[in-house]
Order: C-alpha cells, then structure tokens, then sequence
C-alpha cells in the first residue's frame, strides 16, 4: 500500500508540473518550483525512492512489531520506518499537499486512511481537506462492507463539509439500516442520494426525513420500492417547499406517491417507476404541473403486473410540458397511447418506445404517435433510418431528421412476419439513408429461408445504405442483392447515385474478413456487368470493435472505430479492385498518415520465427503481420503461428503472380 501511495503522489506532482496552471501557493511558480525552492537542491525523484536511499534509519528511534516472526521483521521494520523518520518527504510546502490532496487522486477510502499514517503533518492536512473524506464516504458504501461502515463511516462523515458535497451514497434500507442512521444527521452534505424502501413506513420515514434536513446541496434523489405500495399513507405529507430543494434538479420516485406535496419547481429530470397510466386519480399529472414550467426530461417505466381496477375520475385535461425535450416510455401499447393522451409536447420532441413482448401493439407504430409531432406527421420528416437486431429476437428502430434523432422504438417480436411488418413501417418515402446491423446473437435469420426480412420494396430515394455486424448465412449479401435488384427496377434508379458503407468485423476472423471482401468484390463485379454502372461511392470500415449488447451498441458505421493497422493492410491488398467497382473509395481510418510504419512493421513480422519459414516456402503473407495471414477464398490456405502451419496445409502458391496473371 506504501509503494502504491507514493508512486501515485510522484504522479500527481508531476501531472501538476506539466499542466503548469493554479499556481500552488500565492507566490509565483508552479508545484515544481516550490518543491525545488524548497528542498535545497533535491530533485523530486530522490524524495519519492524507496528506503533506505531516502528514507535513511532512524537514529534513535527503534521500532519492532509484536507478534511476528523473526524472518518478517526485517521487511517490516524497512516499510513502516519512513512514516517515523525526519524524511524530505515530509518537508513538502503544505500549499503542495493540499493541491494533491484535492487533485482527485485518491478515491479508495483505504488509501485515504493512508494517508493519514505517514505523519503528524500530513495526518492535520488530510484530516482538514473534506474533499478526500467525501471520496472516502463513496467508497466505503459503495463496498457493501457492514463492518468497515460501521467502524469509520461516522467518522469520516464527521470530516466533511456541505463547501464539498458528497457525489452518492446509496442505501438498501431493509438491510442497511446501520448506513442510513449514519447518514441521517449529514445529509445536507449529500448532493446525491439513492434509497431502496420495502414497506410504506420507510417511504413515509425516508421523505419526512429529507424534507427536515434541509438537503440544500442534494441535487439529485432516488427512491424506488420493490413493489407497488398503497398510496392512501401518502396523501398526509407535508408538501415540499422550493426553498428547501433549490438544487434539486433529477428525480427518479416510484409513481404511486409521486404527487403536488413531493414535487419542485426546480427539477429538470422525473423517472417514473412503476407508473400507470391511471395512477390514483392521476395524481402523478398534479407532480409534472409543479414542475412543468422547467422539466428537460420525462420518463415512464409501467409496471409489468396487471393493476387492480380502481374508481377514478374521468379523464383530466392534458398536461403541457413546453420544456420537455426527451421522453421516454416503457410498457404496452395501450399505456404509450395514454401517455400521448395525457401530454402536450412540443413537436420536436425526442420520443424513446419500448414495448412489452406480449403487447399487442399493431404493425404500424407511428399510429400511436400524436399528430403534432415533427418527423412523420410534419416537417421535418425522417430522412436516416438505423435498425439493430439484437440479441434474441429484439429489434431497435433510430429515426433522425436533419441529424437531430426523433424516434427510438425498441420492441421484441414473435416471428419473423412481425419482424418484416415491423421494420417496413418505418421505410417512409423521405428516408434517404438506411443503416442495418444484425448482431451475432440474433435469432432471426439462422435459416436460409429468413430472406430480406427488411427489405426495401417501396424505397425509392435511398442514397446511402450501410450494412454493419455479423454474415451469418450470406445475410449482408442477401439484403445488399435485395437493395441492387431493387434499385434497378425502375426507370431512372440506378446504382450511380446510391452511397454503400460496408463494415468489416475482425472479430468473426481473418480468413472470415478475406472471405467476406472477396464476395463483396464478386458481387459488385457482377453489378456492374449486369447493368454496366458504378456505385458513386464505396466506404470500407475494417474495425476491432465488438458489438457487445450490454456495453455497446452500434447503429452505424460513424459509430465504429476503423483500425489504423488493418486498414492499411486491406489497402494494400484490396485497393486497386474496390477502385474499379466505385467512381469513389474511401477505407476508413488515419492509416495513410502511417502506413510506412505500418509496412515496416510487417516486414519486420515477416521475417522472423514464422513468418521466415513461410517465405521459405513461398507462402503469400501479403496480409501481413496479423494473427492469421489468409492466402485466398478457401480457409484451408492460411498460415497460423500459433499452429505453425502444420495443420492447415500452406499451398505454395505466390499471391502477387496470381494477381497479375488475373489481370492479364
């Protein structure tokens, strides 16, 4: 932990030097200038070097630990001397210390505690820096550790300050009620807060102990149930008042006791949980109209059990919502519709759908949509168009007019019929781009006869089309046929003005990448012949990037991250054909800036261990430098280090001859 300490002291000063800005102390000059004033002479590195260099033995002093071994001793002695001895490191300006206290360094409430070991002085520093402690707080709630919170929690709430918020703290109160209590007489210190109650008691408990708090710093509040509760015990709170919350800005509550008394004026994000449409006389409306006149952002997660019928009013007045720039709605058709009833939006609002498995929501989505919306029922109309199968059997639909995103519908269908009525909704005459990824996990089209489930039938202005994710079973050929043959068979379309993006995913294999290049060419080859056109432009995105569904999603190929070094190889490989199928080709990346390096670097790789057998043997490594290097069509013709091409079979056949005598 000593080690670990100091190397991240040593970098923080010297992060603090090479910025050069907020000078450390009144006097001019930087940390470094303080240091070298300072330390007669010293250099920094001679301060930050293990014992005994400059951490010398005490003179005086002896210290040995009880109850250990003898062998041990010696290691010990060597790592606790320094907090003892008169170090230079101990001499630093105090103005130093504090800047790299509250440089944001140190997170870990156990490298906190650290810090307070070294000496007396640093000890006074750290304990007057409440920066440090609010760390220290997050960190040790956020460990789930019952033993350490209850050891230090109170104390190192004790040493922080409302000047310095706490970022989060986040309770389960059936369960972490030592927490709670600890956190109670500080929560004016706390700029975010996340509770978990279980009965209606601790909701009650939970909100009549944040109103008398006076939180004035909380800027952001959770408080969610596992279940739905009663609302009836809700009707007796005390009302909010804006001055107790006036940095209050998001809200995420559960919607049964969601109402006038716990709302402000000064939010700008409410998260409904477990809402429904006819929420307890739809008191939830009472709670968005005091907070109308400011709120950004609405979202309304409906609760997945079926509700008991309840005696309501009639249908209320709708809500206007001038503000609202974002909406998000969960739940089946019938409750997105009511929501829409229930609100008036402004037009160019960014509306997110996601709807239940078994919801019966018809083909057509856009018919819940309000008529007022811009995009679909007004201009600007939708004009880009991104579909994502994901894992399973989920589809999600992006919308974008002018490059602003208007419509996100994410919805899991039955069958594959749902699937094509689903998606051909969406393909309105203004579309003019499409983008179309279907992930490795997708389920849908596992059979060949899952052919062009999106296919474009009516799409007459498609000027650019992208195909990202996995070719399982031909599939980003099929709909690449499909969107050609379309093309073509009308008077006046033709493929010179259509734009084809085309990503390469490296993480299905080398030889699978050559493989998948190889057929792109034949196909756009065989285009060409046909109707004797080029497309105006052929984009090539050869990436490592992993379409993973829990840590990120790509729509597009602006979304990917072209690779330097594989980019250069494809072209230099692929570059003169793809030249001869595009009137423009563009490979994406900065590899040209690099790509003498990346030359080198391969010729390097070529001619060591491996990779000088297989020049030996006339094997092509033309690709050059990778894990795999493929020689043609068939994935029996490669060259593997880590097989040392005793399994594959190397033909000896030199790619560059084969090429030139293809041309001739």
């Amino acid at each position: 932990m000593a080690g670990k300490l100091m190397a991240r002291f040593c970098r923080s000063l010297r992060l603090g030097n090479a910025s050069g800005t907020d000078d450390a102390s009144s006097t001019d000059g930087t940390i470094m200038t303080l240091v070298d004033r300072r330390l007669s002479g010293k250099t920094l590195v001679d301060c930050i070097i293990p014992y005994p260099e400059a951490f010398p033995r005490p003179p005086t002093r002896e210290w040995l630990p009880a109850n250990v071994p003898v062998d041990f001793k010696g290691p010990i002695r060597t790592l606790c001397a320094p907090h003892d001895s008169p170090a230079q490191i101990h001499r630093l300006p105090s103005a130093v210390l504090t800047r790299v206290f509250t440089a944001g360094i140190f997170r870990e409430w156990r490298e906190i505690q650290s810090l307070t070991h070294v000496c007396r002085r640093w000890r006074k520093l750290v304990r007057a820096t409440p920066q440090l402690w609010a760390e220290a707080v997050v960190s040790l709630v956020q460990s789930g550790n019952e033993t350490s919170c209850a050891r230090y929690l109170q104390d190192f709430l004790s040493r922080t300050s409302e000047a310095h918020p706490i970022k989060r703290i986040r309770a389960l109160l059936s369960m972490q009620s030592a927490i709670w209590n600890s956190v109670v007489p500080h929560l004016s210190k706390v700029s975010s807060l996340s509770l978990v109650a279980s009965t209606a008691e601790e909701a009650m408990s939970m909100l009549r102990t944040i109103r008398l708090a006076h939180v004035r710093s909380l800027a952001s509040l959770e408080l969610v149930t596992y279940d739905r509760l009663q609302a009836s015990s809700f009707d007796k709170l005390f009302p909010w008042r804006e001055q107790e919350f006036p940095c209050l800005r998001k809200l995420k509550i559960s919607s049964v006791f969601f109402c006038h008394a716990n709302s402000v004026a000064s939010l700008r994000s409410v998260d409904l949980v477990a809402w429904s449409a006819t929420d307890y006389d739809y008191k939830y409306l009472d709670g968005l109209a005091r907070c109308a006149g400011t709120l950004e952002s609405l979202s309304l997660q409906a609760w997945y059990k079926p509700l008991e019928t309840t005696s309501r009013r009639t249908h209320p007045d709708p809500l206007p919502l001038p503000k609202v720039r974002r909406l998000s709605i969960t739940g089946d058709a019938g409750m997105v519709e009511e929501a829409f009833v229930s609100l008036i939006l402004t037009p160019i609002v960014h509306v997110s759908i996601t709807l239940w498995k078994k919801s019966s929501v018809p083909y057509t989505v856009l018919n819940i949509l309000p008529p007022y919306l811009a995009g679909f029922h007004g201009p600007p109309f939708i004009d880009t168009l991104r579909i994502r199968f994901d894992h399973s059997r989920h589809v999600t639909v992006r919308c974008s007019a002018r490059n602003e995103e208007r419509l996100t519908v994410n919805k899991c269908v039955g069958s594959l019929t749902a699937c094509r009525r689903f998606t051909q909704a969406f393909l309105l005459p203004s579309v003019t781009e499409l983008a179309i990824n279907v992930t490795s996990s997708c389920e849908f089209f596992t059979s060949p006869a899952a052919d062009c489930a999106f296919s474009p039938r009516d799409h007459l202005n498609l000027r650019r089309f992208e195909l990202l994710g996995s070719n399982r079973r031909n599939l980003k050929f099929r709909v690449l046929d499909s969107v050609l043959r379309h093309q073509v068979e009308y008077d006046g379309l033709t493929t010179e003005r259509l734009t084809l993006a085309w990503a390469i995913h490296l993480e299905h294999g080398v030889v699978a990448a050559v493989d998948e290049l190889e057929k792109l060419i034949e196909v756009l080859t065989a285009r060409i012949a046909s109707d004797g056109t080029q497309l105006a432009r052929l984009e090539i995105c050869v990436t490592t990037a992993m379409d993973l569904d829990r840590y990120r999603a790509y729509y597009a190929i602006r979304d990917l991250c072209p690779d330097r070094v594989w980019s250069r190889r494809v072209a230099r490989r692929f570059l003169p054909k793809l030249e001869l199928l595009a009137e423009d080709v563009v490979i994406l990346g900065d590899w040209e800036e690099y790509a003498e390096d990346i030359d080198e670097e391969d010729e390097a790789y070529c001619g060591g261990g491996v990779w000088r057998e297989a020049a030996v043997k006339d094997a092509s490594w033309d690709w050059g430098g990778g894990d795999v290097v493929a020689t043609r069509y068939t994935p029996d013709s490669h060259l593997c280090r880590d097989c040392d091409c005793q399994r594959f079979g190397v033909r000896d056949v030199d790619l560059e001859s084969e090429s030139e005598s293809d041309t001739d």
